[in-house]
């Protein structure tokens, strides 16, 4: 298994916003995957967590390449609007699950 985890830094005070506009990203997905939305309770401030998990690393390419083609320029402008540069995108794999 695969946990991709990107963390997104929001404007301030965007961070509900942009986990709307991450749950509205959804609709574009060409299949869906298990995936959380964290905000942290103790950690950076302004940031937003996206972790999707995926059979392997094909899977995540065929994923994404297919939510890019199907992501309208409105959700990019809601987007941008809400967030900042930066974050992170960190790739897992499980090795290991009680």
């Amino acid at each position: 298994m695969i946990i991709d985890r990107r963390t997104h830094i929001t404007k301030r005070g965007y961070e509900d916003e942009a986990v709307e506009i991450v749950k509205k990203g959804t609709a574009y997905v060409p299949f869906t995957v298990p995936y959380r939305i964290y905000l942290p309770q103790v950690g950076p401030f302004n940031v937003v967590v996206l972790e999707l998990e995926f059979k392997d690393l094909a899977e995540y390419d065929r994923f994404w390449t297919g939510w890019l083609e199907k992501a309208p320029q409105e959700w990019w402008d809601s987007w941008m609007n809400a967030t900042e540069n930066g974050g992170g995108n960190e790739i897992y794999q499980l090795v290991f699950k009680a």
